[in-house]
């Protein structure tokens, strides 16, 4: 049985599409900062493969909320893995990281090797913290543990990414709702994949624990020109401006992953391509 934590989630929905069977683990089900709540729900589920995705990744707001990330982030990880030393159980887990937890490197592409202390946000600490809690019982219990670290990607149903933004934006002034798009940095190079060919990698990354891997498109792009291209698909005129709210009190470019340990170990490949996947987006964001 495949287990999926924060299976309410963003990224979670097209998970469940491609695994086609699954439990769910996310509030108000189970609250995952109770340690009692999460060992009564694997007690009962007894999976094989864990998908840890719970988390709370608003990378913007964990400035105004350090603490809370922190916490919640830390704790849920640390509770699944005592959860399932108390049903007597060793199933994968996936460690759904991201690439944040890199900081600002400085060079490029991004192996999995390269490590920094310095991360950027709140919430890449708390990513790195929850990497290093899953590797420590990887090595003193034996838990087999793979962790995936995500780069930038498409998802019309996580509302705090930037593009997903500009897309709800753009409906907006098409409805005549909002009068113009505003936004924070656009000078960030970065890449970007759908998050459908990400749900693919998790699978695919669930038969190889003990492995780290870099997941994502290996193509740079500016957040510039990502809004150019949904711009292009407007049926308004759009008009811009950058809000300094938006903008981050530390932020981070050109972060550019190798993701060739990936590809060697599973044959994955992004197959949507960006533009396609932006489209989509819009689309999306026009249906709901």
């Amino acid at each position: 049985m495949n287990l999926i934590t924060g299976s309410n989630g963003s990224c979670a929905h097209y998970l469940k599409v491609e695994l086609g069977e699954w439990a769910g683990m996310a509030r108000p089900e189970c609250d995952m900062r109770s340690i009692g709540a999460v060992e009564d729900f694997v007690a009962d589920a007894l999976p094989d493969v864990i998908y840890h995705l719970a988390a709370d990744a608003d990378v913007r707001d964990s400035f105004d909320n350090p603490q809370g990330v922190f916490d919640n982030n830390t704790v849920s990880t640390i509770n699944l893995f005592e959860a399932c030393r108390f049903a007597q159980i060793k199933p994968v887990i996936v460690i759904c990281s991201t690439s944040e937890v890199y900081g600002n490197p400085g060079a490029w592409p991004i192996q999995e090797g390269f490590y920094t202390d310095r991360q950027t946000n709140p919430y890449a600490v708390s990513k790195r913290a929850q990497e290093s809690i899953a590797k420590f019982y990887e090595g003193c219990y034996g838990f087999p543990v793979v962790i995936t670290r995500a780069f930038g990607y498409v998802n019309p149903r996580r509302a705090n990414l930037s593009l997903t933004s500009f897309a709800r934006q753009i409906v907006k002034i098409e409805r005549g709702e909002q009068q113009e798009l505003t936004h924070g940095n656009l000078d960030s190079v970065r890449t970007f994949c759908d998050v459908r060919d990400v749900a693919k990698a998790y699978v695919k990354a669930a038969a190889h624990p003990g492995q780290t891997f870099n997941i994502g498109s290996e193509e740079p792009v500016s957040i510039k020109q990502c809004l150019e291209i949904l711009v292009s698909y407007a049926q308004a005129e759009i008009l811009t401006r950058q809000d300094e709210a938006l903008m981050r009190p530390l932020d981070v470019t050109n972060i550019i992953p190798d993701c060739s340990k990936f590809r060697a170990a599973t044959g994955w490949e992004p197959k949507i391509p960006l533009k396609d996947s932006l489209r989509w987006l819009l689309e999306q964001c026009r249906s709901t």
